[in-house]
């Protein structure tokens, strides 16, 4: 996959909202971290009370919410996903905020209660541990991965050593700046975004420089 930094609107008149996207790349899962990864993933956008859901409705005064996601086009390539609907004459104002949100969390991820938040990982854990279907599953993923497939039944170990030290050096290191996200968005007005590439159809972004 090419991550190289880009601003893109595709541009579709008759869309009914203008939607915002900001991605970047993050490291397979056969090299670890991937707890700190969904707690850092749902602090940051994985509800009413996460950052940028904060960011969009005191900053822009936004009735509309952000999400945080955490999605993979490969075993090898995965990627952190920012996006929402945004009111389509403050995307620029929107994309800023956003950005801005972001960096200041990557740079001091303030988790709140880590152990509240590792409650429902272990729980879901608990139901893995209990279904012989996702358990060979998830068996066969750690194969994939490189590990032992015996990894699965000590998974909650795993959890347990995640602390705010882990998740702090996650953020730093792991995740993809804020100024070399990829933005893409989809939006009636093709002004919408000043200094965009703007496409008309998805294949044109391959031009976008």
């Amino acid at each position: 996959a090419d991550y190289t930094p880009r601003r893109i609107l595709l541009h579709v008149p008759d869309a009914p909202t203008t939607t915002l996207i900001m991605a970047g790349s993050l490291p397979p899962t056969r090299y670890g971290g991937e707890f700190e990864d969904i707690l850092l993933a749902i602090a940051l956008g994985g509800g009413d009370s996460s950052v940028l859901f904060e960011a969009v409705r005191t900053r822009l005064r936004a009735s509309y919410g952000f999400s945080a996601a955490i999605s993979a086009f490969s075993r090898e390539e995965r990627y952190l996903r920012l996006s929402g609907e945004v009111e389509t004459a403050r995307l620029a104002e929107a994309e800023t905020v956003i950005r801005s949100a972001y960096a200041a969390f990557m740079a001091e991820p303030a988790m709140g209660d880590l152990e509240a938040r590792k409650a429902p990982l272990f729980g879901s854990i608990g139901v893995v541990a209990d279904d012989p279907v996702q358990l060979s599953s998830s068996a066969l993923m750690a194969i994939l991965d490189g590990q032992e497939p015996t990894i699965v039944l000590n998974v909650a170990d795993l959890l347990v050593q995640v602390d705010q030290r882990s998740i702090e050096a996650r953020a730093t290191m792991t995740f993809p700046p804020a100024g070399i996200l990829t933005v893409i968005a989809v939006s009636p007005d093709a002004a919408a975004l000043p200094g965009a590439c703007v496409i008309n159809s998805p294949a044109r972004a391959r031009n976008c420089p």
